[in-house]
């Protein structure tokens, strides 16, 4: 149900907004999105790997570890 209000709301909008952008503020903004939605899916990602999998980095002066679901690689 939610979906398809969306849906329903982003086709009003585009209906109504999109007659008022220029192709080039259309890319960059989709562009945006893009960008914005890579970064987020990135992190969130990155905190599931940190938390299930125990990524772990230590750093030496000679050498650095990385522990990854108690597998070490040098």
């Amino acid at each position: 149900m939610a979906i398809a209000l969306g849906a329903l709301f982003s086709s009003l909008a585009v209906k109504y907004i999109l007659p008022y952008l220029s192709a080039f503020v259309f890319k960059k903004i989709g562009y945006g999105a893009m960008v914005f939605s890579g970064i987020a899916l990135l992190l969130s990602t990155s905190q599931q790997i940190l938390k299930h999998d125990k990524l772990k980095v230590d750093i030496g002066l000679n050498d650095t570890k990385i522990k990854w679901n108690k597998v070490s690689e040098t």
